[in-house]
Formats: C-alpha cells, structure tokens, sequence
C-alpha cells in the first residue's frame, strides 16, 4: 500500500514539474502588441510568401500581433489576433543590434509608426543602440532602441532607403545635405556603405545620410524642366509650400490636368510642384534617389491602377515610346513598379530578385 501511495505521489509531482515547464515555455512567448497596418497589407496563411494568399487587411488601423516568425528569406512575420493570417513585419534583421547617433530632440513613440503614442523625446545628443528594426506601413524604417523606452524614425518613406552603394575613400562627408554644411571628414575606405536618408539641396545634388550617423554624402546631381501639365486627382492636398510642413490650404478639388510652373525638393526628398494658379504645392513623386527618371515602354506595356497585378488593369501603354516615371514602389510580389507622370497608373519595371 505504501509502494502504491509512493508511486501515485511521484506522479503527481511529475505531472505538476511537465506544467510547470509547459507554463514558463508559454511564458516564454513574445507579448503580443499592436501595430498599425494599411488596408493593402497582403495576409497570408502562414510566415512567409511560400505560404498561401488569404487576403487584403481591408481597413487601415491598428491591429493586435500575438505571435512572431522569422521566414527562411529573413522576413519578420507576425500572427493576426484575428487569426485570419500572417503579415510581414520588417526586412532581415541581420543588421541588428547596431548603434546610430542621435539628436536631443528625436522623438520616441511608443511602437514603430506615427500612429503610436509619443513618449518623449531622446532628450540627450548621443549614440544609441538599435535592437529591432521594422517598417511601418506608411514606409518608414523605425528602431526599437536597446533601453526599451520606445522607437525612433531611422529613415524616409521611399521605395530606396535604406540602400547600399559604393563609396571611395576620399568620398568627403559633410554634416548635413549640402556643401554649405561643415565638411566633416573624409570615407576613409572603399567600400560599400548603408544610406538610410535622402535629401535634395536647393543646388539640386541628392545626398544620403550614411547609416553610421557620421554625416552625408553626395550622390548624385538633379535636373528639371518647367512648365508643363500633370494630371491631379480631386482629393489631391495642395500646401502653401513645398512640404507638408507648409500649412495645408485645400484639395485640389476637380479632377484634371494643371500646370505646374516650378518644382522644388523639399528637405525629406519628395518632389513639390508649384500650381500656376498661385493657390500653392502639390507632391508630385515619392523620396527615391532616381525619381523621376525616363524609361523606354512598348505600346503592349500593360498599366495598372496601382503597383502590383493586384491592382486593376487600366489599359495599354499604346505607343513605343519614352515615358517619365514619378514614383518607384516594390510590391511583394518581388517586382519593381513605376508610376507614370501622367498619372494614367502604374508599370511594372523588372525583378527585385538577383
């Protein structure tokens, strides 16, 4: 009798140890949180692209992530509360934890977008220590900062940054986008280096903010010709400036063609052209290094609504031709769309895969 009652007592305490290890392992598992997702974002069946399509969020908002996964490709994916699916998170965060310099006045949010709370700001000049790196659905790259007091913006919304690219070591680098700025050193190394922002300076050479945090460096130089006409969707903003940090006036208000009569970059490298009606500044392109740009189409190219083949098909390009494109977009799909200046929609432009 007293075997038995021995027995029966080491099972228990080995049933109550498997929970116990059960519960820490479950305890183990990231905290789910929210993060703001845009109505396009693709949901798929399970953490990666190999995984079936299910469907579009539908609605932008903030929605609750209670579960992450890293795909064999680097992909950070996250599992809908909802369960209807996965969506992707960030790129590869291979780069990371890494330090980057950064200013007093930064501000800090509480998750990876605008839409989250603001917490304060950085508060002290200094080099911090990024641990996670994400993309919001608005394109901008956000860094989760090591003292887990919330998350900075690293880079513009742009269908470029971040990005590499070769630099020489007598490449010079200033403390800001333009030679006006103090000259700060020089590369130092050839080698290929990380540009997290882009900025057109009033002279019109594009710059790039080196991911080190030392300075920036120039990369190339602009060009544009005015007047001309572009057509402008009703519900375009129009700014009393080029920026959206000029006062906001009004939508544009009619659907048509306008003319534009001056363009200018403002200093987060998106396009602006100026109405010849005076009443202000419309954004004509998104922040890229290339844009716009002219490219060969043949009349068979195929437009679509948007930059995907999600999108709907608008129609033939018509003619063979040379075509100004505006705005890249990669879609996830691995292909690199353009949208045409004349606002007809969307091409696709070739592989983002090697």
């Amino acid at each position: 009798m007293e075997g038995g009652i021995t027995m029966k007592r080491s099972s228990i305490v080995l049933l109550a140890f498997i929970l116990f290890i059960m519960l820490l392992c479950t305890g183990a598992q990231a905290a789910s949180y929210t993060m703001s997702l845009g109505k396009n974002v693709e949901i798929y069946s399970g953490p990666g692209f190999a995984y079936g399509f299910v469907q579009k969020v539908g609605v932008d908002g903030v929605y609750t992530i209670v579960k992450e996964a890293y795909c064999t490709d680097g992909y950070l994916w996250g599992k809908l509360k909802s369960g209807v699916g996965w969506v992707r998170l960030s790129d590869s965060s291979s780069g990371v934890p890494y330090t980057t310099p950064l200013g007093a006045e930064e501000k800090i949010y509480s998750g990876p977008g605008f839409a989250y709370g603001y917490v304060k700001t950085v508060g002290e000049d200094g080099v911090y220590t990024i641990v996670k790196e994400t993309y919001c659905s608005d394109g901008y790259l956000w860094g989760k900062l090591k003292s887990g007091v919330g998350w900075v913006r690293l880079s513009d919304s742009s269908s470029s940054v971040p990005y590499t690219t070769p630099l020489g070591a007598e490449e010079k680098i200033y403390s800001g986008p333009g030679f006006a700025y103090g000259f700060v050193k020089t590369v130092g190394v050839d080698g290929v280096y990380t540009i997290v922002k882009e900025a057109y300076c009033t002279d019109g050479y594009l710059w790039g903010k080196l991911k080190s945090g030392v300075g920036w460096v120039r990369l190339s130089g602009s060009t544009s010709s005015t007047p001309y006409t572009t057509p402008l969707g009703a519900e375009e903003k129009i700014y009393s400036g080029p920026g959206f940090a000029y006062g906001y006036v009004k939508t544009v208000g009619v659907d048509g063609v306008y003319t534009i009569v001056k363009e200018a970059y403002c200093s987060d490298g998106y396009l602006w052209g100026k109405l010849k009606s005076g009443v202000g500044w419309v954004r004509l392109s998104g922040s890229t290094s290339s844009v716009p740009y002219t490219t060969p189409l043949g009349a068979e190219e195929k437009i679509y609504s948007g930059p995907g083949f999600a999108y709907g098909f608008v129609q033939k390009v018509g003619v063979d031709g040379v075509y100004t494109i505006v705005e890249e977009a990669p879609c996830v799909d691995g292909y690199l769309w353009g949208k045409l200046k004349s606002g007809v929609g969307w091409v696709r432009l070739g592989s983002l895969m090697p």
